[in-house]
């Protein structure tokens, strides 16, 4: 899978290392392991990659990612728990999870390499996103602007003996941006195709939506979360206990219930649609006390479950389609990845409101729809250890572009 070009490095634009300095930290092609943890908070993806730089001509380097292996590592139960109630910890039981989830995030390296027979010391760099446990890049909700992942890249370096690159939002912060979405380089590396205007949606627990006019210019691409994806239903069907897996498998409730305008309309009133990219958002906004709201408001509806679920799902297709017609343009394709795809529910009240678009997954342009957020920063870690800059200033608001990544050293000699 491949597209489109690297932008050239920044001048100037430096790599921060835990210890020692280096221009580059990889070959090309090299061996990567891309993790991370979303918003839902199910577990580690994990994928193995080799990710190589490839000559475009005229059009400068491109990049091409080979999937080796992809499995997912459900957390335990008490970690996951841990997981969604990180805000109300104290300092000693969050350190502790940052060290814990450090262990499960090293785990799934080594399970992902062992699963497709590939020596761990053959793996050049592990790049981990970590697991988000508090987004608050305008600082409107705590006093300053930060963004914080946990799963201690050190431990993940000790465990794998690999050297590791992570937090790379935190860097895209301290920037003056929003520290997210970062994937939409990457959207725009291996799925920009000239002449055709497309949007790549990802559903996972928050969705968020690249925008490729096909240009195959990066400052033509636009990039911003839509709003909740997955995180709202979910926790409907927990709170109801609808279905014993704690979500709507294939979306088979919600298709049994019927939407509520006038609910929809108030939940769509929701500040946030409003807000102009680059936006981003998280649990802070859309996560228990969102739900606990729109619960409330649905019983005093007289809504029965389903039918909560169903408005849910409409909330979920609306935020993003009106989003995109409104900050990007009429898509001619809209293509879907993460764990949301597979909601029927979805995806009909998606091309209910996009219905000129032509619904596909990314699947279909050899790029996995599971598997393509740990691909993202598999890339996201190469270019780091290349010396490359790795995100879009102008969709995340950071005031220039930069090498984001911390890196920590992994075996020594």
């Amino acid at each position: 899978m491949s597209q489109a070009r690297l932008e050239p490095p920044a001048g100037g634009a430096g790599v921060s290392h835990s210890r020692g300095s280096r221009a580059c930290l990889v070959p090309d092609p090299a061996h990567v392991v891309g993790l991370i943890s979303g918003t839902s908070a199910d577990g580690v993806d994990a994928a193995l990659c080799r990710v190589a730089g490839e000559s475009r001509g005229g059009m400068g380097m491109g990049v091409r990612v080979d999937l080796v292996a992809f499995r997912t590592v459900p957390y335990p139960q008490e970690v996951r728990d841990a997981v969604l109630e990180a805000h109300g910890l104290r300092v000693p039981q969050m350190a502790a999870l940052h060290a814990r989830l450090g262990a499960v995030f090293a785990d799934a390296a080594i399970g992902v390499c062992a699963s497709a027979g590939f020596p761990l010391e053959r793996v050049d760099i592990v790049a981990s996103h970590g697991q988000t446990v508090w987004h608050d890049p305008r600082g409107t909700l705590a006093g300053y602007p930060a963004t914080l992942q946990l799963g201690e890249p050190a431990v993940i370096a000790a465990r794998t003996r690999r050297d590791v690159v992570a937090d790379f939002r935190g860097a895209d912060v301290a920037l003056g941006g929003e520290g997210a979405p970062l994937v939409p380089y990457v959207d725009f590396l291996l799925l920009e195709r000239g002449g055709t205007a497309r949007a790549v949606l990802n559903l996972g627990g928050i969705a968020n939506v690249t925008w490729l006019p096909g240009s195959g210019d990066a400052r033509d691409l636009v990039a911003f979360d839509t709003g909740p994806g997955n995180m709202v239903l979910d926790a409907l069907v927990r709170r109801h206990g609808l279905a014993p897996e704690g979500y709507d498998l294939g979306g088979k409730l919600a298709l049994q219930g019927q939407p509520h305008a006038g609910l929809l309309a108030e939940l769509l009133a929701e500040p946030f649609f409003a807000l102009s990219p680059p936006r981003s958002t998280g649990r802070e906004l859309f996560g228990a006390t969102f739900v606990e709201r729109l619960a409330s408001r649905a019983s005093e509806l007289g809504l029965a479950p389903r039918d909560t679920l169903a408005t849910a799902v409409a909330l979920t297709a609306r935020s993003a389609a009106e989003a995109v017609l409104r900050f990007c343009g009429e898509p001619a394709e809209v293509l879907l990845c993460g764990g949301g795809r597979r909601n029927l529910a979805v995806r009909r009240a998606l091309q209910d409101n996009l219905p000129g678009a032509a619904l596909r997954d990314t699947d279909d342009e050899g790029v996995d729809g599971d598997a393509k957020e740990a691909i993202a920063f598999a890339v996201l870690g190469w270019l780091a250890a290349r010396g490359l800059p790795n995100h879009l200033p102008h969709t995340t608001g950071a005031s220039r572009r930069a090498v984001l990544g911390t890196f920590v050293p992994g075996a020594s000699a």
